[in-house]
């Protein structure tokens, strides 16, 4: 795949935010050898990007998975992610798969203080009990069929989804409000747990939803701007 790619200087490839979906799409396969973001950070630009495809941020939240040096301050996080991805349509038996995969590699985490919900939100997917090994060799193989999905959809280097990508801030504002109706608003703060998908209440700028996190910053979509804060 990408053989529009081969035979080019790794270095000469710029992957940030400027970079086009199929430039992205390819450090991706390339496991993050052409430019300075790793797979987990290229995902994340892709949730930013189309923040209505919940493919995107399972591959995010599993490629993050694998990242060392979680502490207790990132179970918050992680739970309100997994949360998150237990309302979307996704591929079957990935979320139960990905919640196997935290059971092993961050269930002490969730133990410290979160473990009744991890597991209440575990029991409604088999109880999250597949071997994590396997269950990681499925969600690589769920991300290489999307991969090739998306290799297709973007030959000739066309963007993923030119509406999405060119609607007004307005339009994607109205569209993620609806989708986040009935969810509780958060209360803006700089110590608040912000994970995408959430309702936040800003004192000035009123009700948004958080469509990407970068480190301790969230990208939030407000009726008037996207802007990104602070956040735990």
């Amino acid at each position: 795949m990408f053989e529009d790619f081969t035979g080019g200087d790794a270095d000469s490839f710029e992957v940030d935010e400027r970079a086009s979906d199929r430039t992205v799409l390819y450090a991706i396969w390339t496991r993050g050898e052409i430019g300075d973001l790793d797979v987990a950070e290229l995902w994340a630009l892709l949730v930013r990007r189309y923040p209505l495809e919940p493919r995107f941020l399972l591959m995010q939240t599993f490629a993050e998975a694998q990242r060392a040096g979680f502490g207790p301050d990132d179970a918050e996080y992680l739970l309100r992610t997994l949360e998150t991805l237990a309302s979307a349509t996704l591929p079957a038996g990935a979320l139960r798969d990905l919640l196997s995969v935290e059971r092993a590699w961050h269930g002490a985490l969730f133990a410290m203080a979160l473990g009744a919900r991890f597991e209440a939100l575990a029991s409604r997917f088999d109880g999250a009990r597949a071997d994590a090994e396997e269950a990681s060799q499925r969600l690589a193989r769920v991300e290489r069929t999307l991969l090739e999905e998306l290799h297709d959809r973007t030959l000739g280097n066309r963007p993923l989804a030119p509406k999405v990508a060119a609607a007004s801030g307005a339009n994607d504002y109205r569209t993620l409000i609806a989708r986040s109706e009935g969810k509780d608003e958060i209360a803006y703060a700089v110590s608040a747990h912000l994970v995408v998908g959430d309702r936040v209440r800003h004192p000035a700028f009123g009700v948004g939803v958080v469509i990407a996190r970068r480190g301790n910053k969230a990208e939030i979509a407000f009726a008037d701007a996207r802007r990104t804060l602070v956040c735990r």
